[in-house]
């Protein structure tokens, strides 16, 4: 402002209260177009009534609410689908472990019970040969084959009638009847 007086002064004389009066000009133009901007900016729109910012955070919020509940959802359904994976995954192993098991267990039971009659047919022999070399009671043969889960049978084959074999035929029936 003192710059432009300067000049003004060359040119014209000048009255300092002239030049005052356009510095107060300037400024009440000034504070004119802040009220017309106050004027344009309450009829965009950005001074509103209670009722209209409640309606309208309420639409904020509930688009807020959906967004949130939808990636709740999505979070929820991720996470079922992959527990469901985990489970038939878990599952196909299972079932191939027990698969493989059955399979041992059909060879181990056979192989159990392969070993078991030979083990009953060697432990018939060794009682039988105890027997016939007279070291245990034929009592004693039969209780411990009843043990082992054998069984005295009478023999079904046919032998020629001698003094011994009348002997061993009473005295099977004898072992029978006890």
């Amino acid at each position: 402002n003192i710059a432009e007086n300067i000049k003004n002064s060359d040119d014209e004389p000048m009255d300092i209260d002239e030049g005052s009066n356009q510095n107060e000009d300037n400024q009440s133009t000034d504070e004119g177009e802040q009220l017309d901007l106050n004027e344009n900016a309450g009829q965009l729109g950005e001074e509103r009534s209670p009722k209209e910012e409640d309606a309208t955070l309420s639409e904020e919020e509930e688009v807020r609410l959906r967004a949130e509940e939808e990636a709740k959802l999505k979070a929820e359904e991720e996470d079922r689908l992959r527990a469901e994976e985990e489970e038939d995954r878990l599952k196909a192993a299972a079932a191939e472990e027990e698969a493989m098991l059955k399979a041992e267990e059909e060879q181990d039971n056979m192989y159990l019970a392969v070993t078991a009659k030979r083990k009953k047919q060697n432990i018939a022999a060794d009682l039988f040969q105890q027997l016939l070399a007279s070291r245990i009671s034929r009592h004693t043969c039969i209780e411990r084959l009843g043990e082992y889960g054998l069984y005295w049978h009478r023999p079904a084959n046919c032998v020629p009638a001698s003094a011994s074999s009348c002997r061993e035929e009473i005295n099977w029936a004898l072992v029978l009847r006890a």
